[in-house]
């Protein structure tokens, strides 16, 4: 692009022409900065200063040679060029555009960074997560009003969005392990199977099969895992850093920078479906790409349960009246099963964590383990994708941006999540669901992390507390997405704090 520099050229776009496209309000304004600039460096002296710094004799404008304070009408002109309202706005846009593409993410992750909120003592080895809610790559029917070129323009921006917010996250705070809370495309549950099993209802979708799903997969790839992998790496553990450690905290710190992680596996409606209407194809398709989406992981010194809620969903009595004749339990069973075992899942991999910490193998034939503690336990955390049931109203504390009904609006909710359902969604799970999880998982839930909402909500379960148990704080995780109707989209970071006990 060419500055319009002064010339005598009659088709050259001249300073004048530019000022007058330029609204009155706006050129008012730049005219005063520019004056106020020329006045203050003016009065400075800067001009002579360089000047009888250079001692140079400089062509004026006019092509006249002057003594060395000749030069004045040459750096003059110059600045009287830099200071034209064009080349003004041209700096504000620059400024404007490097504040909005860079400044505003690394300020805002910088805010974030583990040691402005962390307060660790010596030796501890503090395991770092990340959730991610609510991605929703939008598609071509996302907004079905816009044509093509606005749709693929819409997808361009909002990609760039996600990628930009979710480099920033694992390449200045690199959390050990990053979760996804669900909803990962905005129309995955539609898009039919290779082989025909299913095809959505909704016409609009007619024509989007199993290559539209590979598309979009990589798509996801390409935004998520492969920028994960490119923030990886193993720093070498040093006595010097920590202090003096032991060598369990050395194989814990070790093992927690070498298996750094990225799970995706955890469903939402927009995924695969919800309740009854979740099609067991769609779902199984989702689990051969990204992994099982009920699932137990020893993470740091928590044991964190994702479940599929969706599809348990489907086992609430409500929701089997509503089926009929329809047969619900291939929907719900594999949850089912899971959040059946998970007790013993959760003792045995606690078992095994707290041997590998000891530096013990996995088996030792001659050993008798049956003598050994089966009520080992970790602090647990719940992973689902809809949040859990709460009452009416229940406030979801000064982090919300959204006040549903805030106006005078007929159903004013408050600052709540609103209690309502629609094709395939359910903002929230019935209270049979909920206290049935609660119920399975068993004690020592600790918090609750969930998706769905789009909007920060943060209560606590004091509905479902055991007697001499503290209630467990659900937060609502924002979406990371700007097109799902927050201001300010968002992650959340979360760290264990406790420390892991590992008996001799």
């Amino acid at each position: 692009m060419s500055l319009p520099f002064p010339s005598t050229t009659p088709h050259a776009l001249s300073s004048s022409r530019l000022f007058d496209l330029i609204p009155s309000p706006i050129r008012t304004y730049a005219s005063g900065l520019r004056d106020s600039f020329i006045q203050k460096v003016r009065r400075s002296g800067v001009l002579d200063r360089i000047s009888h710094l250079t001692g140079a004799k400089l062509r004026s404008i006019n092509g006249n040679r002057d003594t060395p304070g000749g030069s004045r009408p040459l750096l003059y002109s110059v600045i009287l060029w830099i200071c034209t309202v064009p080349n003004l706005l041209i700096f504000l846009w620059i400024c404007t555009l490097y504040w909005g593409e860079r400044k505003v993410w690394k300020d805002s992750v910088r805010s974030c960074a583990w040691d402005t909120w962390e307060d660790w003592p010596a030796g501890a080895a503090p395991h770092h997560v990340a959730l991610v809610a609510d991605p929703q790559l939008v598609d071509a029917h996302t907004y079905p009003g816009r044509g093509p070129f606005l749709s693929h323009l819409t997808e361009y921006y909002t990609d760039s969005y996600l990628y930009r917010g979710y480099v920033s996250l694992q390449s200045r705070l690199r959390p050990d392990t990053t979760f996804f809370l669900g909803d990962l495309f905005d129309g995955g549950r539609e898009w039919a199977t290779a082989d025909g099993s299913y095809v959505s209802p909704d016409k609009r979708f007619k024509s989007y099969g199993e290559d539209y799903w590979e598309s979009e997969y990589r798509r996801f790839v390409r935004l998520f895992f492969n920028t994960w992998k490119k923030s990886t790496g193993v720093s070498e553990i040093d006595d010097d850093e920590y202090g003096t450690i032991s060598d369990t905290e050395k194989r814990l710190k070790a093992k927690r920078q070498q298996q750094r992680q990225i799970v995706a596996s955890l469903p939402g409606n927009h995924d695969i479906g919800f309740s009854n209407r979740v099609n067991t194809h769609v779902r199984d398709r989702f689990e051969t790409w990204f992994g099982p989406a009920n699932r137990l992981d020893v993470i740091g010194n928590h044991s964190f349960v994702s479940f599929d809620g969706p599809s348990l969903s489907a086992m609430d009595p409500g929701e089997r009246n509503a089926a009929g004749q329809l047969d619900t339990e291939p929907i719900f069973k594999p949850t089912k099963e899971f959040l059946d075992n998970v007790q013993g899942l959760k003792a045995k991999a606690v078992r095994d964590e707290l041997r590998e910490l000891r530096g013990e193998t996995y088996y030792v034939p001659d050993k008798d383990t049956s003598s050994e503690d089966n009520t080992s336990e970790f602090p647990t955390v719940i992973l689902t994708h809809v949040p859990f049931w709460r009452d009416p109203d229940t406030d979801c504390g000064p982090l919300r941006e959204r006040h549903l009904g805030a106006g005078g609006i007929p159903d004013d909710w408050g600052n709540s999540i609103k209690i309502e359902r629609g094709y395939q969604y359910q903002n929230v799970l019935t209270d049979w669901t909920s206290r049935y999880v609660l119920e399975k998982i068993g004690n020592g839930v600790k918090a609750i992390y969930s998706g769905d909402d789009h909007d920060y909500c943060e209560i606590e379960h004091t509905k479902y507390a055991r007697e001499g148990e503290t209630a467990a704080k659900e937060i609502t995780v924002k979406s990371t997405s700007m097109v799902m109707g927050v201001r300010k989209p968002g992650f959340l970071l979360a760290h264990d704090t406790e420390q892991i006990v590992s008996p001799a």
